[in-house]
């Protein structure tokens, strides 16, 4: 599972916000610059690799979200959000040299040639010509060092980042479990069918009891509106190893960091073969199914969203199961918090004081108008844009109580989980900012958002949970170049890993199973995997000094 470290992070709603609201950014530098905004609204291209992304056509309606955008900066979007191979797609138009204006990229590797390819804006220069407040107001000075200690530059503005000066301008308007510990990976239950086949949450804590309960479920054969129900849904084909295992995993004790402090690729550590065991062991008891993992973002979407899935274990920010909840409210979830294993190691749950989050959006230096461009990035990442296109439209959408926090109309509440597509209402995951959405809102009293927090904060809040700070583990892009041999061997790495695991989890028998997992190992190694450990451990170890950490692991 070698990957760079960013990406090996799990996503975090992080538990950092602020006691007042600023202004999006500083209209003024930009009217008195030499360049001036077209005289209509610019229309620029905006790419992602993120394929689930499914924009409708920009919506200029002022009653909208994406209309009061257009109004604010001057600025609309075509979206150019491929269903597969962006990353090949990009490359051939750095090749042509037409770039889309704006780039949104989770691929760390399509990062590095985009920067290494000279043909995006470093973000402080333009602030510094078109809009210098940005840096003082909207950017602190550590996420700017933090962009340049990871990409070499300020290259982009991230999306769920974290760093103490994001946090000093956005202190949390409420301190509590949920948002001090949220995290997106986790196991949970649904409800409806936990009672219909008479199974209570304290069954539901240690690996032999979730299995037991996996086991009766199967053999129970229940439907649900007619349809048969899945005892365990695993995220999508992108995504199951990296968050369905590998989050089990780490509720089993697994880190990224041995004993000794050094750090080792997680398919290395005894845990992973113990999650891998649970696997095996559920598909063996007819549990989990093997299309599960060739099912796309929105196949695993509508399985979960059915109702018919008892367990899920993986990203729950993929399917999003509270959706279901708007339709029906007896649909309910719930997490027993870090299932145990049979050995009893200690869950482990690795949050980053300074992270760089999930994606990284670019600008194209051939992009039109950067002095509107650099109004919209400082207006989007802003307290005025944040409240916008986290909440909409005041009155409507969303109500401000005399302490200054957001409460969401009940009409909102009400919008079809889509809404975002139409409108942008809650769509631009791209910017958002972790720190101004924990100081901005009241904390949740509705049923819905409630069983968000529980199910999210139940493993990482859990006393039974070991919390580090994991800062340290994100390297920056140069650690392994793209363009060099070890990075092709830790392509081939990732993918041998995932097709091996598949193999063993819907192996025959556990002697098959076992003789997989030790022919993954020995080929790992010859794969180069020790290679690729030792150059990140070097740099993991310069993180250390430069960040003052002292991470070992805890568990064999």
């Amino acid at each position: 599972m070698s990957k760079m470290p960013r990406k090996w992070a799990v996503l975090t709603v992080l538990a950092v916000s602020a006691s007042s609201i600023l202004t999006g950014c500083s209209s003024n530098d930009i009217q008195n610059s030499s360049k001036t905004q077209s005289p209509g609204p610019e229309t620029l291209t905006w790419f992602s690799d993120i394929n689930w992304w499914t924009m409708s056509p920009w919506n200029s309606n002022p009653n909208t979200v994406e209309g009061q955008i257009t109004q604010k900066t001057g600025l609309k979007f075509d979206f150019n959000v491929p269903a597969q191979d962006a990353d090949t797609k990009l490359n051939l138009m750095m090749v042509s040299g037409k770039l889309p204006d704006v780039i949104s990229l989770q691929d760390g590797a399509a990062e590095q040639q985009l920067i290494a390819s000279g043909k995006v804006w470093n973000l402080e220069d333009l602030f510094k010509e078109y809009d210098p407040s940005a840096l003082k107001t909207i950017f602190p000075a550590d996420l700017v060092k933090l962009e340049d200690q990871q990409l070499g530059g300020f290259y982009a503005v991230p999306s769920y980042a974290s760093t103490p000066g994001l946090t000093k301008l956005y202190p949390p308007a409420v301190t509590n479990k949920a948002t001090q510990y949220s995290n997106n990976n986790a196991i949970i239950f649904n409800q409806h069918i936990m009672k219909q086949a008479g199974i209570t949450l304290s069954q539901l804590k240690t690996e032999s009891g979730v299995l037991a309960a996996l086991n009766k479920i199967a053999s129970m054969h229940l439907t649900y509106k007619g349809a048969p129900v899945i005892p365990l849904q695993v995220d999508n084909s992108s995504a199951w190893l990296g968050s369905s295992v590998e989050s089990l995993a780490q509720m089993f004790g697994a880190m990224p960091i041995d004993k000794q402090g050094n750090y080792r690729d997680l398919m290395l550590a005894p845990e992973t073969k113990q999650a891998i065991d649970f696997y095996f062991q559920a598909a063996q008891e007819g549990a989990l199914d093997q299309s599960e993992l060739t099912l796309d973002t929105n196949g695993t979407n509508n399985a979960v969203r059915s109702g018919r899935v008892f367990c899920f274990i993986g990203n729950t920010a993929n399917p999003h199961p509270e959706t279901m909840w708007q339709t029906d409210p007896t649909e309910t979830w719930i997490s027993p918090g870090p299932l145990l294993s049979e050995t009893n190691y200690k869950p482990t749950y690795g949050n980053q004081t300074y992270g760089l989050g999930w994606t990284q959006t670019y600008v194209s230096k051939a992009a039109p108008d950067p002095a509107a461009i650099a109004k919209w990035l400082a207006f989007m990442y802003g307290s005025s844009g944040q409240l916008l296109i986290n909440y909409g439209i005041k009155g409507t959408d969303y109500t401000i109580n005399s302490k200054g926090l957001v409460t969401p109309t009940a009409a909102s509440k009400k919008l079809p989980s889509n809404y975002w597509e139409t409108t942008g209402l809650g769509g631009f995951w791209a910017f958002y900012n972790s720190a101004w959405g924990a100081h901005a809102a009241l904390p949740p009293t509705d049923k819905s958002d409630l069983m968000i927090d529980q199910f999210k904060s139940a493993y990482p809040s859990s006393s039974l949970t070991y919390r580090y700070d994991s800062t340290a583990l994100q390297m920056p892009a140069s650690t392994i170049p793209a363009s060099s041999t070890l990075y092709n061997d830790e392509q081939q790495i990732n993918t041998y890993e995932s097709t091996q695991v598949a193999k063993m989890i819907f192996a025959p028998n556990s002697t098959d199973e076992n003789q997989i997992y030790q022919q993954t190992v020995s080929q790992l190694h010859k794969m180069g995997i020790d290679q690729i450990d030792n150059t990140i451990n070097a740099e993991f170890h310069k993180q250390e000094k430069a960040f003052g950490e002292d991470i070992k692991g805890i568990n064999p």
